[in-house]
């Protein structure tokens, strides 16, 4: 079973919100290849009671930071820990990636470069085995503000870019973190970067639209992510 722990819905009348939830569930299944999937609200206190509930953890985007001082915020990074002295299987992704860095004793900033948003070229440091077919280059949607700017002690970095230095992190062989959203639809990225164009800017927005000439590794990803869970 995969525990998909949802930190977007804080607001169950949002629709946007409820978008990224469908959307979020729907990745997994078909990027993962199951239909054994239980959702967790996380962000309205719905919270896993064990590590072992689920063979694998998967912490979703959120527009929350994982600094915030919000009760869910803490009872999350709570769970993460848990799970690290478990060994119990977990992917972060964009703040899941920040909660789980913030949770095992890194650090999390909103950065000076501002909105990293648009498709963006990673390049992987760590030729890991579960990189099959192996790539040195992976291009994912971003959508954030907040990046990592240090790793937890037991992290092992495994890629990066010149706008976000840790794009990507292990911990041990059982927690992968990634900054990029796998889980992202062109469609969903398009209308969140319109709908926010007022807060990001406009000329960044339009480079954003236009990076979407680039070709998105959806498929290489979401292999990588089928290998790597157990």
């Amino acid at each position: 079973m995969i525990g998909l722990l949802n930190a977007y819905l804080f607001d169950a009348q949002a629709e946007y919100q409820l978008k990224y939830g469908a959307m979020f569930e729907a990745a997994i299944r078909s990027g993962l290849k199951t239909d054994q999937v239980k959702s967790y609200k996380v962000a309205l206190g719905e919270l896993p009671k064990s590590p072992t509930e689920c063979d694998l953890w998967v912490i979703s985007g959120s527009a929350k930071s994982s600094y915030d001082r919000e009760a869910w915020i803490q009872e999350l990074k709570d769970f993460v820990v848990k799970c690290d002295k478990s060994k119990a299987q977990m992917i972060g992704l964009c703040f899941g990636h920040q909660l789980i860095a913030d949770a095992l004793g890194g650090k999390v900033e909103k950065s000076d470069k501002g909105w990293g948003i648009g498709v963006r070229s990673v390049e992987v440091l760590k030729d890991k085995t579960w990189m099959m077919p192996k790539s040195k280059v992976l291009n994912l949607i971003f959508s954030h503000q907040d990046q990592v700017i240090e790793l937890p002690e037991e992290a092992e970095w495994i890629a990066t870019s010149d706008f976000c230095k840790y794009e990507a992190f292990m911990v041990d062989e059982h927690i992968l973190c990634l900054q990029g959203h796998p889980e992202f639809t062109i469609e969903f990225a398009k209308d969140r970067y319109l709908d926010r164009e007022d807060l990001i800017g406009a000329s960044k927005v339009e480079k954003a639209l236009e990076s979407f000439n680039t070709a998105i590794s959806y498929d290489l990803i979401w292999s990588w992510l089928r290998e790597f869970k157990r």
